[in-house]
């Protein structure tokens, strides 16, 4: 943490969930590192950035968005706690909605980085 006050970044973290019928339904954050003096990236951005990637069957990805540079990690439901918290989701009337199992992709840890 020394490091990122001393290179004077900006560190904000999100997480995305809800992978239903294309996108993300839910987005938290940002969560601050680091306290932003310029505006955050939005859940919208964060959420339309991680849809994109999350189309692709990588583990892990990056990239920018508005001057901010984006990390991200699948996260996988490894217990069965995992899916009994995140995998409780009614689908809404008309959704394509599986209910995941063990081992399966749950969303992704988002952590965006900037220079002050």
């Amino acid at each position: 943490m020394e490091k990122a006050k001393k290179q004077k970044l900006l560190i904000s973290v999100f997480t995305a969930g809800n992978y239903r019928n294309g996108k993300f339904d839910r987005v938290k954050g940002p969560a601050f590192v680091q306290m932003p003096t310029s505006e955050p990236l939005s859940s919208e951005q964060i959420a339309t950035w991680a849809t994109s990637q999350y189309a692709t069957p990588a583990k892990s990805y990056s990239g920018t968005v508005d001057g901010w540079q984006l990390y991200a990690e699948r996260v996988f439901g490894t217990e069965d706690r995992c899916i009994t918290c995140h995998g409780g989701i009614a689908p809404a009337p008309g959704d394509s909605y599986v209910a995941p199992k063990r081992g399966d992709s749950l969303g992704l840890f988002v952590i965006a980085v900037r220079n002050r």
